[in-house]
């Protein structure tokens, strides 16, 4: 584990019960941040939670305040125990679930009236998992490597070392655009994403689930966010970035030992057609799109898949996904009304359907209930009945613009014979290609509703 902040002094939090301890420890445990605090003699909060599993305490969350060895504020939310040791050493060790904010004032020289002003910008989102090739060249001079007899020296070298991309956030029938750039971080293997004249961090925070869901989507793999840099000032050294206020956010670190470039942000070849930052710019109709489809959980199942190692649970988590995107697709688009014509003008047609059919009674056998079944059928003629799977599909891919084709055909059948015979294929290749055939069936059917017409990296033409 390695060591990011010592801590002197503060309160751990339950509510409106706290407890102090006089020094501690943040650890980084593979991304995960681990706190370990030595407190005071009053610790019966945490007695009870260990040892006496009082209700009142058993699954809570806790909440850290204090300072750091740099005179900094320290925050920690959603901290879960993991560890507690009782007199005389009176330590706690928890997992902090959420993240973790620093607050440093020194240095600070920005006021307004006598006061510091509010830290409202964000100036650097550290983020990881995004796996991209970078489309923009900086142009650098190089005067110190040694050369060949064939160049002097000072020539230029030219780096792919930054991907230039603008981006909308909705608000009513338009949209704020802020122009950004993603860059390498300086010390580790993460991107930094910086927006000119910075970006306001209610903005960002409206939008922060739903930018991360559409990046998970374009990299084929999740993208989270470990960094906001935020706060009244910055400084970039060499090798580290820094602000007023860090927020530093607690996962296990992302490895992507697979990822889908169906958006082909990661390949050399697609460069010149510049994929991310024409993709970026669908983000606007993603949002919309998102609040009525649910495209959340369809990536959540993507992302899932793609880490899944049995290519059985691979199929079938795409399957999930497809019922619930179609059934989404046709609860929403079906009418408000649960009848094809008003009740009140459909009323006097039942009454007199009711009559003709009692006239002829005595001409239909009711012994096995056939006159009453054929009545109850006739009185509900008028309602709407959902649709099964296979016609929800057809439907939703209707209204993605994916023509139904015999290869579609199949898919959808093969869909019924997993579900019902447990038969993906004969062969592993078999099994795989059906994998991808969903994966990409899936991703075809967001990126034609947001409307992207850009470069697709197709694994299986469907």
């Amino acid at each position: 584990m390695e060591e990011l902040h010592r801590l002197k002094k503060g309160k751990l939090i339950y509510e409106s019960e706290s407890i102090e301890y006089d020094f501690g420890f943040v650890y980084d445990d593979e991304g995960e941040l681990i706190i370990e605090l030595y407190l005071k003699d009053d610790n019966r909060m945490l007695v009870e939670y260990f040892f006496n599993q009082n209700p009142i305490y058993n699954e809570c969350i806790f909440e850290i305040k204090g300072i750091t060895d740099n005179e900094d504020t320290i925050e920690g939310l959603n901290l879960i125990p993991i560890r507690f040791t009782d007199k005389p050493k009176n330590s706690v060790k928890l997992l902090c679930g959420n993240h973790i904010t620093t607050n440093s004032i020194k240095g600070v020289s920005v006021f307004a009236n006598g006061k510091l002003k509010e830290d409202s910008l964000i100036y650097f989102i550290e983020i990881e998992g995004l796996q991209m090739k970078h489309s923009e060249i900086t142009e650098k001079v190089n005067k110190n490597m040694e050369l060949s007899q064939n160049f002097k020296k000072g020539f230029t070298e030219y780096q792919n070392d930054h991907t230039l991309f603008f981006l909308g956030f909705p608000v009513g029938y338009d949209s704020i655009i802020k122009h950004g750039i993603i860059y390498n971080h300086v010390s580790n293997d993460n991107l930094v994403i910086e927006f000119e004249k910075h970006i306001d961090i209610e903005l960002f925070n409206k939008y922060k689930d739903q930018l991360f869901l559409f990046l998970s989507l374009i990299n084929g793999g999740e993208v989270k966010i470990r960094k906001v840099y935020r706060g009244n000032t910055y400084t970039v050294y060499p090798n580290k970035i820094n602000s007023q206020k860090i927020e530093h956010y607690s996962f296990k670190k992302i490895v992507h030992k697979q990822i889908n470039s169906f958006i082909p942000i990661n390949e050399t070849r697609f460069l010149k057609d510049g994929p991310f930052k024409r993709v970026m710019q669908y983000f606007p109709v993603f949002s919309k799109k998102d609040k009525k489809l649910d495209f959340r959980s369809v990536i959540y199942f993507l992302n899932n898949a793609t880490k899944t190692i049995s290519v059985e649970q691979k199929v079938f988590t795409l399957i999930i996904a497809l019922e619930e995107f179609a059934s989404k697709y046709e609860k929403i688009n079906r009418s408000i009304s649960k009848t094809l014509i008003q009740e009140e003008r459909f009323e006097p047609i039942k009454t007199e359907l009711k009559s003709i059919l009692e006239k002829h009674r005595k001409k239909i056998p009711n012994s096995n209930n056939e006159f009453n079944n054929l009545m109850s059928r006739l009185c509900d003629i008028n309602s709407i009945k959902k649709q099964n799977i296979e016609t929800r599909i057809k439907e939703l891919l209707g209204y993605a613009k994916i023509n139904i084709n015999e290869s579609i055909d199949k898919i959808i059948y093969k869909r019924h014979l997993s579900i019902h015979e447990a038969k993906i294929g004969e062969t592993l290749k078999d099994k795989m290609n059906y994998y991808y055939q969903l994966d990409n069936l899936l991703r075809e059917i967001i990126f034609n509703l947001i409307g992207y017409e850009g470069v697709r990296n197709r694994i299986k033409q469907l």
